[in-house]
């Protein structure tokens, strides 16, 4: 019997080995981590409850459960296998289905192809479990340990992946779990018994226990699964949704079943079931309370490395979960003590309620009622478990559940989440959807952000961000020198499309998957965008299904900024997808993906390189700030000769954004270079393994990302000769050229502690070219920042700030500091300085109160 215990807890480990891993492959096919979570726990469980329910018929006594346990086994070993040749197979009939449906059918083909492909594996786990209780004959005592040490081995098995995937990869990993799988299953040949124990009593058939009970399981076990799938999303928002993450909440959620269940083995009483829905409600209550201070905690909690900060987020999320798994994993067992020889039933009805409750609660309830309020209902409809009409206290005690249930799930303000970025601000816009929380909060100053789960800050109505999304598509479009369409793959705030302004026969299509960041684009940052979206055709829509569906060519497309690091999210830098974009392309045109160089480490940045490269091999990169442009041509004998507007460059005092097409041309770095990095392939992903570790570690691994885009940079001459410039524009060119390189230098100094040396090359840098805004900005903010230094050696504050708006006028600080010394001294000019700020910050409140009559 230890034995089948023991072969039985390795099967569980291996089972959600498998779970993690296909929730992978589910992610990659949405490129949304809630959904695959949704979508493969709901195949999960339907599977298991079907194969569970069929293998408890009379019939199965016959067979020799030993060895059909071991097909079992061998059969999942061989679907792994060949698991990833069928997807690569599948692949290209689901992007032909994307041409044939529009994009609610083509995810619901999708949600459907997944739960008809992963049940299968499934059936045949739940089949396990009841194959088990028939080898041991249905003994009661028994199923606490067969259900609690097969948990058990689930944890280790939602754990594993952790550290498989970044080591192997999901490939590798799937093969190895496979390799495993094929070793349990020769386990189960020769190592148990083929006949049942005859020494044990015979012919113990599997009871129908009654229809009302089973009714009450199947409700618990669809609430249990609405409770994990509504919990991953919390967990998601306040600790970064990674695969580490999803696994971690898959781990914590087993680890207090199986201890409940192997609890009831001595301490088991069925009277117990009274109280367990109120254990869970309260639970529930309690988790909602704590969800806040522990969101504050993890926005500034320092680890020393990404194991750490993992071992962290676990005892927190078990903290937080463990009264209420240990209560679900004690339900089954005391269930059996009362209805003997039943296990395989109450087993296969909550497994199948459970698969009804992750899809009700993924589409349905956090939809419509957002994540905190879909807590605060299940953990009320808990109550109605052992609710008894005649019962006049309960009728007393429910309401005031209610009231404390209903208080306790109102979406708190991202103040409270992120105090210590976000303290001062307040929530001006929310909303959610199965896909994601989008939220635009405003800073006491009036500049807002968009928030997408609570990690993304880089979309913002900050002036120096507004210029750096506008350059994200007007650099792509003045390089491309006529064009005549865009595609916009990401809207973000829209900001980033209003730097097509400039071009007016353009026709513009932006593709975006978050319904809220449309809407938040629209409402709330059109003073930003200038109302751009009215002059644009926005698709919702995912990017992949676009790009399959539509047979439209265009001239510039343009890869949106993005974490690369999140669930799923890495698909948009794959081989598959950057081929998917060439073949969208007109003749000459032009794909720009841009990277920010702090969300990479330099292997997975190296791993982004040679996909792109593979796909554009002729590609070139160039700077912007911290952000790269990959760019690539549907030509592939078209290299960077003759690629920039020559009208463009040949006025190089043409105001484009405040810059002239020199500067851009100086922020060039020289063709993609060879590497030895893996591809990023869409099913055998590489980066979103290994970036996580990033946000925890020690080394500054932005320094190691530059000094490898300096040391290949081309030389001065190599840069002049690929550009292939005009003799008249060389001497400003160089300067550009120098200028881009100067300030690139100064950040790695800066980032060793030279700030001395780092001054002195911005310095050299605005000297080389001073039209350049990035080198402005860090010369102006250096002047700025040692204002009480140069004023304590003579200069009056007025003449400071003068110098500093002479050189970078885009400065708004200096604009306000300016404006607040004339009305002091009553100087007309004031209005001018108000107007600046206005314009370069449109939504700053004391400005606008200002000019509004309020000061």
């Amino acid at each position: 019997m230890i034995r089948l215990v023991g072969l039985y807890a390795c099967s569980g480990f291996l089972a959600l080995v498998y779970e993690v891993l296909w929730m992978r492959l589910v992610s990659i096919q949405f490129g949304v981590s809630s959904f695959a979570v949704v979508v493969t726990v709901a195949a999960f469980m339907f599977g298991l409850g079907l194969g569970a329910w069929r293998f408890s018929k009379e019939w199965i006594p016959s067979l020799k459960t030993p060895t059909y346990l071991g097909w079992i086994e061998f059969g999942l070993s061989l679907f792994a296998i060949f698991l990833p040749t069928l997807v690569r197979i599948s692949s290209p009939f689901i992007d032909s289905a994307a041409v044939r449906f529009s994009n609610e059918l083509w995810h619901l083909l999708i949600i459907l192809s997944a739960l008809i492909l992963l049940s299968i594996p499934a059936y045949a786990m739940g089949a396990g479990f009841s194959l088990v209780l028939k080898y041991v004959n249905n003994q009661t005592r028994l199923l606490p340990w067969i259900y609690g040490l097969n948990t058990f081995g689930a944890v280790l098995g939602a754990l594993f992946p952790l550290w498989a995937l970044p080591h192997f990869g999901w490939v590798a990993s799937l093969r190895i779990t496979a390799l495993l799988g094929i070793a349990l299953a020769l386990s189960f040949w020769f190592l148990l018994p083929k006949t049942h124990n005859t020494h044990r009593a015979a012919g113990r058939p599997t009871l129908r226990p009654p229809i009302s009970s089973l009714i009450n399981y199947g409700i618990l076990g669809a609430l249990s699964l609405a409770l994990e799938v509504a919990w991953t999303r919390l967990f998601g928002l306040i600790m970064l949704r990674t695969e580490y993450v999803l696994a971690l909440i898959l781990a914590t959620f087993l680890l207090g079943i199986a201890i409940g269940s192997v609890l009831t083995v001595k301490a088991g009483r069925y009277d117990w079931l009274k109280v367990l829905p109120w254990v869970v409600s309260a639970g529930i209550f309690l988790s909602l309370l704590e969800w806040v201070p522990v969101s504050a905690y993890l926005e500034t909690a320092q680890f020393s490395d990404f194991n750490q900060a993992l071992i962290v987020q676990g005892l927190l999320m078990l903290g937080m979960t463990l009264s209420v798994t240990l209560s679900l994993g004690a339900w089954l067992p005391l269930l059996t003590n009362k209805f003997d020889n039943s296990g395989q039933w109450f087993y296969s009805v909550n497994a199948l309620g459970g698969g009804v409750g992750a899809l009700l609660t993924g589409f349905v309830f956090i939809p419509l009622l957002g994540t905190t309020t879909t807590l605060g209902l299940i953990a009320f409809l808990f109550l109605f478990l052992e609710f008894n009409i005649k019962n006049k206290i309960q009728w007393v005690v429910l309401p005031v559940a209610a009231g404390l249930l209903f208080w306790a799930s109102i979406m708190p303000p991202t103040s409270r989440l992120l105090p210590q970025e976000m303290g001062h601000s307040h929530d001006i816009y929310h909303y959610e959807d199965a896909i994601a929380m989008t939220e635009v909060v405003e800073q006491p100053n009036g500049q807002r952000y968009l928030l997408t789960d609570l990690q993304r800050r880089d979309a913002s109505s900050d002036p120096t961000a507004v210029f750096t999304q506008q350059n994200q598509v007007f650099f792509p479009l003045i390089y491309h020198g006529n064009p005549h369409s865009l595609l916009l793959l990401g809207l973000g705030t829209g900001i980033s499309d209003e730097g097509s302004a400039q071009f007016k026969d353009l026709t513009r299509t932006a593709v975006e998957l978050s319904r809220g960041a449309i809407i938040g684009a629209r409402e709330w940052f059109a003073p930003l965008n200038k109302n751009a979206l009215n002059q644009t055709v926005v698709i919702q829509d995912d990017a992949r299904h676009f790009l399959s569906a539509h047979q439209d060519h265009y001239d510039v497309i343009v890869g949106d900024l993005f974490h690369p690091d999140l669930a799923g999210v890495s698909s948009l830098l794959s081989l598959e997808q950057f081929q998917r974009v060439r073949q969208h392309l007109n003749q000459h045109g032009l794909f720009v993906q841009w990277l920010a160089l702090n969300q990479f480490d330099l292997p997975s940045f190296q791993v982004v390189l040679k996909t792109f490269k593979t796909v554009f091999p002729q590609a070139v990169m160039f700077m912007d700030g911290m952000h790269v442009a990959l760019v690539g041509s549907i030509d592939d004998t078209l290299d960077v000769n003759g690629l920039f507007n020559k009208q463009a460059i040949s006025n190089q005092q043409s105001d484009n954004l405040g810059e002239s097409s020199i500067t851009w041309l100086g922020r060039y770095w020289g063709a993609i270079p060879d590497n030895h990095a893996p591809l990023q392939d869409e099913w055998a992903p590489v980066i979103e393994f290994s970036l996580p570790r990033l946000h925890y570690s020690k080394a500054n691994e932005l320094v190691q990302v530059l000094s490898y885009m300096m040391s290949k940079r081309p030389s001065l001459d190599q840069a002049k000769k690929d550009l292939s410039l005009p003799a008249p524009l060389v001497k400003s060119f160089e300067g550009s050229y120098i200028a881009s390189d100067f300030l690139v230098r100064s950040w790695l100094a800066t980032f060793s502690g030279q700030d001395r040396e780092a001054d002195h090359l911005i310095q050299l840098a605005y000297q080389a070219n001073p039209k350049d805004r990035w080198v402005d900005y860090a010369l102006s903010d250096q002047l700025f920042a040692n204002q009480k230094a140069i004023l304590s050696q003579g200069m009056d504050e007025k003449t400071l700030l003068k110098r500093i708006l002479t050189i970078n006028p885009y400065h708004v600080e200096a604009w306000r500091s300016l404006w607040h010394l004339q009305q002091v001294e009553h100087d007309p000019s004031a209005s001018s300085s108000l107007a600046q700020i206005l314009r370069l910050a449109p939504l700053d409140l004391e400005a606008n109160s200002a000019k509004n009559g309020g000061l």
